[in-house]
């Protein structure tokens, strides 16, 4: 079996900060599949809920705790709000036209560069998925 990642022992403890983009790119993902016509049961609309929430929240607090200067990094926090309330829209079966589909490719493709600039994850194959 092939195991990807860190050994154990080279693991350290999760921040918030780190929790946080986890979901942000989850929930990346999961509008990218979404975008692409896979279907969604069930699980996955609780799933996507439950992830917009978090990430909608977690974005409100960091925006909250710093200055209130209008930064990169403050857009960065309000393009990921935007992005869990579309999330959270389609997976409870709201209209989505092509309009808004349109609106959330171009906050996922935002969200996206900052992050690939920002935390230097360009690398990472998670923006190439779905």
């Amino acid at each position: 079996m092939l195991r990807c990642g860190a050994h154990a022992d080279q693991m350290g403890p999760i921040d918030d900060q780190m929790f946080f983009l986890e979901r942000l790119k989850l929930l990346i993902i999961m509008a990218k599949a979404y975008l692409k016509g896979y279907p969604l049961g069930d699980r996955r609309k609780a799933a996507v809920i439950d992830n917009a929430r978090y990430v909608f929240y977690q974005a409100l607090q960091k925006s909250t705790v710093g200055e209130q200067e209008v930064s990169r990094d403050h857009v960065f926090l309000q393009r990921a709000q935007l992005l869990a309330v579309m999330a959270q829209s389609f997976a409870e079966d709201n209209p989505v036209g092509a309009f808004r589909k349109k609106a959330i490719e171009d906050n996922i493709a935002w969200i996206s560069s900052h992050l690939a600039e920002k935390f230097a994850v360009s690398g990472m194959e998670f923006l190439k998925v779905a």
